[in-house]
């Protein structure tokens, strides 16, 4: 019997009409008889799609300048139909893009293009992109990776490529990669002295975990609040904390379009360490005081020790959702407690939060305050006329 591979080798020139030079990288045939594939040619991995002795689609999945002299090319290894959208993710340098397309039906004129390096997801209909900093890994219909702000794993649905709730890890590993061990659990490692080690194994959500929308930004916060603190009263103070860590389990911060790439951009979540270190040198050392003992209440309930589990099949989407957005906060509590102790961040994280927008010379104009909760807005309102110094980090 023949190997997915050879099905698919053999199904490409009865699909497209004639045999193909390029070498094929993946491919998938659907219900329908329409089949997707991956060539490569001159470096630039390219999908296609072929039904009824002709090619319907042809796309370069080239997001990079390819007219660039360093241009490096791009490749892509996996392809998979969802029910008349075909997925597939493509590898630039220092860039992975998570491609949903609608497939043009049997009997439909043929398509040809790519998107320019500047081009956006609406700008060709029917296609959908999800541009990471780093590799993903795909567990049946979602999309999983080392998140943009410490200690999180992201998450998405494919294939509508939608924000689904990221998953909590221990401390805030700079250098992380996240891989499926088995159906519905992802394995986490992070890089140290040259080697990977296992960091957490984490249960994926299911079901309708996976595409749950929790709370508007203002009721999910404060929610994570009341839990921190219950019975008594949410300190003022750890505001500030809450909403720049539990940020991306929220509504608001994580958007609802395809494409969409967070409202705040740098991250504000590391703005306490530069509250902290404002308020030490500003003559208000109890405050600074306070606030890390605070942040050291709020950590002591969880074990720096005690894994990371993800998902519990029991709880309700909006509980889940709760309950790892407060882990989260404990754990960042801890780290964000030696940032301030050291001004310094954890290796492998940098915080461009008050330098420039390019082209600009006000501090902190890469982000509009206007978006930012009510307790962050008036700290980086505060803060961005002083020109606070980037916290020292180490690579």
């Amino acid at each position: 019997m023949a190997s997915p591979r050879e099905q698919v080798l053999e199904a490409i020139p009865r699909a497209a009409g004639a045999p193909r030079g390029a070498p094929v990288t993946a491919g998938a045939v659907d219900a329908a008889g329409r089949v997707a594939w991956i060539e490569t040619r001159d470096d630039i991995a390219h999908l296609l799609v072929a039904a009824g002795g002709r090619v319907l689609l042809e796309l370069s999945l080239a997001v990079g300048a390819t007219d660039d002299y360093g241009y490096e090319g791009c490749s892509a290894g996996f392809i998979e139909w969802f029910g008349d959208r075909a997925v597939t993710i493509s590898s630039e340098t220092r860039r992975t893009v998570v491609w949903s397309i609608a497939l043009p039906a049997v009997g439909a004129a043929p398509s040809r293009g790519a998107l320019a390096s500047d081009a956006v997801a609406s700008d060709r209909p029917g296609v959908r992109r999800l541009v990471l900093d780093r590799t993903c890994a795909v567990d049946g219909d979602l999309v999983v990776w080392a998140g943009d702000d410490p200690g999180l794993v992201g998450a998405g649905t494919l294939p509508d490529l939608l924000p689904a709730l990221p998953i909590p890890v221990r401390g805030a590993p700079g250098y992380v990669r996240v891989a499926i061990e088995e159906r519905g659990v992802a394995r986490v490692e992070k890089h140290d002295d040259r080697a990977w080690t296992p960091v957490e194994h984490l249960r994926l959500p299911a079901g309708v975990q996976r595409r749950f929308f929790p709370l508007e930004t203002d009721d999910l916060l404060s929610a994570v609040a009341r839990r921190l603190f219950e019975p008594r009263a949410v300190p003022p103070a750890a505001r500030l904390f809450v909403e720049a860590v539990a940020l991306p389990f929220s509504r608001g911060r994580r958007g609802t379009a395809p494409d969409d790439r967070a409202p705040w951009r740098p991250s504000p979540v590391w703005l306490p360490v530069y509250w902290h270190r404002h308020l030490s040198g500003a003559g208000r050392g109890h405050e600074a005081r306070e606030l890390l003992s605070l942040l050291d209440e709020i950590a002591a309930p969880l074990s720096p020790a005690e894994p990371e589990r993800g998902w519990d099949p029991a709880w309700e989407p909006l509980e889940g959702a709760v309950r790892l957005a407060e882990r989260h906060v404990r754990r960042q509590a801890r780290v964000q407690a030696e940032s301030c102790r050291h001004y310094e961040l954890p290796p492998g994280w940098w915080c461009l939060l008050f330098h420039p927008a390019p082209g600009s010379d006000v501090p902190g104009s890469r982000i509009d305050p206007a978006s930012l909760p009510p307790a962050l807005r008036r700290v980086f309102e505060l803060l961005a006329p002083t020109k606070p110094a980037e916290i020292p980090h180490r690579y």
